[in-house]
């Protein structure tokens, strides 16, 4: 049996779009790293011809997806311990509001879900591997969704128990 944290729900739930979030990031560096064959298999065909031809346009692009990934996570696991984060991070503008943008960004990119399964319905050749994305992004954002209303919904309960 693991070790309690004493995190709640909602905090395990951030903690592990946290987790995704740095996950998608390191995932970026490799692609950057492999180069032209990880573009094409991600669906950046242009970014596998820039790089063919020797440009450092695909690297920098892709390393500076990988710092907004990452920033994403920081944004997620600074909300972990409200009044006591496990990060604390005061240089964070808006950190509420961000992740909530967060959020909204990967909820929004889970949807796409939808789109694909409907061409996939209708003949159109949708690679397997676009579902999965889509359903990572998707589940980042349902477990993101889950930690900030059930740390708005604790916070109510402990300004009302005050």
């Amino acid at each position: 049996m693991l070790p309690s944290t004493g995190w709640s729900w909602p905090e395990r739930a951030l903690a592990a779009g946290a987790a995704g979030s740095f996950g998608i990031a390191m995932l970026h560096v490799a692609i950057a790293l492999v180069g032209g064959d990880a573009y094409a298999y991600f669906g950046a065909a242009d970014l596998a011809r820039a790089d063919a031809v020797g440009s450092i346009m695909p690297a920098l692009l892709t390393v500076g997806a990988a710092a907004v990934f990452a920033l994403f996570g920081v944004y997620a696991l600074a909300a972990v311990r409200p009044g006591r984060p496990i990060l604390p991070v005061r240089w964070l503008p808006w950190p509420v509001l961000g992740l909530r943008v967060i959020t909204a960004i990967y909820l929004l990119r889970g949807g796409v879900l939808i789109t694909q399964s409907y061409l996939r319905l209708q003949g159109e050749e949708v690679p397997a591997r676009l579902f999965v994305f889509s359903a990572v992004a998707l589940a980042l954002g349902v477990l993101q969704l889950w930690g900030i209303l059930g740390l708005r919904r604790g916070a109510a309960a402990d300004v009302a128990v005050q």
